[in-house]
């Protein structure tokens, strides 16, 4: 006879909507950091409970434990499905008494998080703080019992995963588990083996190889069945890391355990957590041995506890190996029950060491490429920073405001890039950017390309198909045309150009080059100067023409050379000035001509000196005029006229001829001969 009929009670009841239902049985699966699921079959009176009525309400089946059923254990959550199956009276129509048969799946409120898949950006934010927001969508209530704070994470993107998933792959990540307490409807999160409270009422249950079933209640809650399992596991776990913000710095790092059932030989290396010093790669490799030592341990076994519930810790007494009385940690149950009957298989952790949860849930991958808009503070339109990284929002990003808190600092990949040089063209705001991720792990994207679209349009189209273009928003650029016959590279500076070479520099023109500049033009050579012309030089200077030599002036002509000048010609020497013409030379002046010195002016030739002027020819000196010659003659075809105050000749000799008449002076005397010679005025002797 079972318990429920000698005290005439009924050990399951149903607390829930559909009116007056009856547990007929039910069964339930739970384990650590696992949605659990329970299952019952109802009956009732009523033929036609309402789905509607059902479906997502909250229920409890309640479960009478302690010595003397005195003590309710829940077993709650929403109704997840509600199944009409077939009557129990045979839908005979005259029977005495109807009822009609149900079955209810109950779950958590977390198993929510499953049917809602989402793609989101999460910044400067710790798993907690993470998790806190996915719930507080779906009205789950929670208690977080953690020693210590989970890391801060830079970016954190769920991408296209369901809510639970993307947060069962954080908490495992992390080393937290959960599980539910089910009386308050609040699922536990902790990290440490005090975070486990005891069952209730009963935590001490004996062990006593009994078969059969029991009901259990009091005296009669044992554990029948208990196993314990060991096996070889890997000794040592080392995680590694590339931070390309301290790229000189190694944060690899490890932890072993050198004893038995771990062999320290057996390494697991992980090269994919991103992470960011060595202090995480520490804790890392140590929540990875722990995991394992977790996984590598473990008891099961067979009980009619009813107070058993997965994350609570019961003791055993009296087992054979003493080793095994102690606290152990529930890690999963699975209950089947009916009224009268109550079975639970478990399986269990030593609870005073640090429970693991195993990482199962796989981060999703990014195939392939994506595109980004390039974003940045409001009203900006260039954003980076000192490595030349940008911020951008993804397409799929429904939260994001394209501004600087759309992403993380990205790097932009350019080709060629080293320690202060490279290539390095700047992503703008509102471009259209390819995107790579590293591992393809949603969490470190890099920029890898730029793309056009309907209205960051391309600088070339169908007509240009012959050219490729470097281009900027400021219309500096360099188009290459590689059209037959009209080959070209075409550079614009949009304002200024500025060219530096350190060494030498060789430009070869095959044909023509035509330089125009449209203001000054400066040109500063600090040694020498070389320019040779094949042919023919023109210069031409709308304006005026200054030329400063510091030092000495050659100009070598080889044939002629002509200048010809429309207005003033000046020439100062500040020191002695030479012309040196081998052949002959001629100075042509249309109108007046001089010279003028403030010192000694000469003339000299090596042949004859001929001075003609077809007018007047004067020779003025506010000083004397000395001609001196081997022989000088004075040529006039008219008169010759000297006048001064006084006029003085000396010379050895002095002849005046004119016609047959002559006048001789000499240290002898004056000789006068002609055929007439007449003196007037008055003659004076004195001798």
């Amino acid at each position: 006879m079972g318990s429920s009929e000698k005290h005439n009670v009924a050990d399951i009841l149903w607390d829930g909507p559909g009116g007056e239902l009856e547990v007929v049985h039910f069964t339930t699966s739970q384990a650590l950091s696992e949605l659990y699921i329970t299952s019952a079959e109802l009956k009732s009176a009523k033929k036609g409970i309402s789905f509607s009525d059902m479906l997502n309400a909250e229920a409890s089946i309640i479960l009478k434990t302690g010595k003397h059923f005195d003590v309710d254990r829940h077993f709650s959550g929403i109704i997840t499905r509600f199944h009409q199956q077939r009557t129990k009276h045979g839908n005979l129509p005259n029977a005495t008494k109807e009822s009609y048969t149900y079955e209810v799946e109950i779950r958590p409120r977390l198993w929510l998080l499953t049917k809602r898949t989402n793609t989101k950006v999460f910044q400067e934010k710790n798993a907690k703080d993470i998790v806190d927001e996915v719930l507080g969508d779906h009205g789950v209530e929670k208690k977080w019992d953690l020693r210590g704070s989970p890391k801060t994470r830079e970016f954190c993107v769920q991408y296209n995963e369901t809510d639970f998933n993307f947060i069962s792959r954080l908490l495992e990540d992390e080393g937290i588990t959960f599980f539910f307490n089910q009386k308050d409807k609040k699922v536990v999160f902790t990290n440490h083996s005090g975070g486990f409270p005891d069952c209730k009422p009963n935590p001490k249950i004996r062990y006593i190889e009994e078969s059969g079933n029991f009901f259990g209640y009091g005296a009669y809650e044992i554990i029948s069945d208990f196993q314990y399992h060991e096996e070889l596991g890997t000794g040592q776990f080392t995680v590694n890391h590339y931070n390309y913000n301290t790229s000189q710095v190694k944060i690899d790092a490890d932890k072993n355990n050198a004893e038995l059932p771990c062999l320290s030989n057996l390494e697991q290396y992980n090269h994919r957590l991103p992470y960011k010093d060595a202090g995480e790669g520490k804790d890392y490799s140590s929540l990875h041995l722990e995991e394992e030592m977790t996984r590598i341990r473990t008891a099961d076994g067979h009980t009619s506890a009813r107070s058993f519930e997965t994350g609570n810790v019961m003791e055993m007494e009296l087992h054979f190996r003493n080793e095994f009385n102690c606290k152990w940690l529930l890690t999963s149950v699975s209950i089947t029950a009916e009224q009268g009957n109550y079975s639970c298989y478990f399986t269990a952790y030593k609870a005073d060491q640090v429970y693991r949860p195993e990482r199962k849930t796989r981060k999703p991958l990014v195939q392939g490429l994506q595109t980004a808009i390039v974003t940045g503070p409001s009203g900006s339109k260039v954003y980076l920073d000192e490595m030349g990284r940008c911020k951008v929002q993804f397409h799929w990003d429904r939260t994001g405001k394209l501004n600087d808190r759309s992403s993380m600092w990205v790097r932009v990949s350019n080709g060629y890039a080293g320690k202060d040089y490279g290539v390095q063209w700047i992503p703008r705001v509102g471009h259209e950017v390819l995107v790579d991720f590293i591992n393809s792990d949603p969490d470190l994207p890099v920029v890898v390309g730029r793309v056009y679209n309907d209205f960051n349009t391309a600088p070339l189209g169908p007509v240009n198909k012959w050219q490729n273009i470097l281009k900027d928003i400021k219309d500096n650029h360099m188009v290459f045309d590689a059209e037959d016959g009209k080959e070209e590279v075409n550079i614009r500076a949009q304002k200024n150009m500025t060219t530096t070479v350190i060494n030498n520099k060789s430009l070869s023109v095959g044909n023509d080059e035509n330089i125009s500049v449209g203001n000054n033009q400066d040109t500063t050579i600090k040694t020498n100067q070389i320019v040779s012309i094949g042919s023919n030089k023109s210069l031409e200077v709308g304006a005026s023409f200054d030329q400063t030599v510091k030092g000495n002036k050659i100009t070598n002509i080889t044939g002629q050379s002509f200048t010809d000048i429309k207005g003033l010609m000046s020439t100062n020497v500040k020191s002695s000035m030479l012309t040196n013409v081998k052949g002959d030379m001629f100075i042509t002046c249309s109108k007046s001509s001089g010279v003028f010195t403030t010192s000694n002016h000469l003339n000299w030739t090596g042949g004859s000196l001929i001075s003609s002027s077809d007018s007047d020819h004067a020779i003025m000196a506010s000083g004397k005029i000395m001609l001196s010659a081997a022989e000088i003659i004075q040529i006039s075809k008219g008169s010759i006229s000297i006048q001064g105050k006084n006029v003085k000749i000396l010379s050895d000799e002095i002849t005046l001829t004119t016609g047959g008449s002559e006048i001789k002076l000499n240290g002898s005397g004056i000789t006068i001969s002609g055929p007439t010679v007449t003196l007037k005025g008055l003659i004076k002797h004195n001798c």
